[in-house]
């Protein structure tokens, strides 16, 4: 009997070896699973947490040269969004890569959702390709995107910032970037910019100096109709008394 249960045994081993075997000759891999079919979000004051079954911490960790992202598969991000918000406070998201977000103006904002991306934006330039970007929204009560706000924003940088850097608002046109800078922190290699009063995709850009103004057109004109009149007339006028004048003194 014993024999018999040994043989079995082999004889299984031995199959899903073979089976493995085979799959990794043909290239096969094994797809990242999450088992448990997740809970919808929930919401209360100023947090909202996206929950998934199975998961008990939520959230990003880290500790000495260690960093742990739980709750999403490692490299997609971090989303973090908060309601309620009021004007001339401050909020804080994410911890291992803070972003610190304070409220000048309230204009019409409810909710401001800040989404991390980790890898170089598609439309990054040299100086912005760091290896992260953040995707902010700010939206009313309704959902639609908030007007009539002024933000000031800080987001860490991937280097040691100076004079230099800058952060940098995506325009949504190419490889168009806004780019500005109030101040910097090399100690806690951070970037802050004032005065934000429009939301995008954001990068702290490496030697990405203020976005140059070029002038593309340049024209003058007479607000006042009676004004314009006044002024045509008088250049008349001293043409008709001019000319005259100039010929008789060149005749004497």
């Amino acid at each position: 009997m014993k024999k018999k249960t040994i043989l079995i045994i082999i004889l299984v081993v031995g199959i899903l070896g073979l089976t493995l075997s085979i799959a990794l000759a043909k290239g096969e891999v094994i797809q990242r699973k999450v088992f448990g079919g997740g809970v919808a979000d929930a919401s209360g004051g100023n947090v909202q947490v996206s929950a998934t079954l199975g998961q008990p911490v939520v959230g990003a960790s880290s500790g000495g040269n260690v960093s742990l992202g739980a709750g999403y598969w490692h490299g997609l991000g971090y989303d973090e969004k908060k309601c309620g918000l009021a004007a001339l406070n401050t909020y804080h998201y994410n911890q291992t890569y803070p972003v610190t977000v304070s409220v000048d103006t309230l204009g019409n904002i409810d909710c401001i959702r800040v989404l991390r991306n980790d890898g170089n934006h598609p439309q990054a330039t040299t100086s912005l390709q760091t290896g992260r970007s953040w995707a902010i929204t700010a939206t009313d009560s309704g959902g639609s995107p908030a007007t009539g706000f002024s933000l000031t924003l800080t987001l860490p940088a991937a280097f040691t910032p100076d004079t230099h850097d800058t952060l940098c608002r995506y325009t949504g046109s190419g490889q168009v970037w806004d780019c500005a800078g109030s101040s910097y922190d090399a100690a806690n290699n951070t970037i802050t910019r004032g005065k934000v009063t429009q939301l995008s995709d954001w990068v702290a850009g490496n030697d990405a100096g203020p976005t140059a103004i070029r002038l593309t057109a340049f024209q003058v004109s007479v607000g006042n109709s009676t004004w314009g009149i006044g002024i045509a007339l008088g250049v008349v006028m001293l043409l008709a008394i001019g000319i005259p004048f100039f010929k008789r003194s060149r005749r004497q």
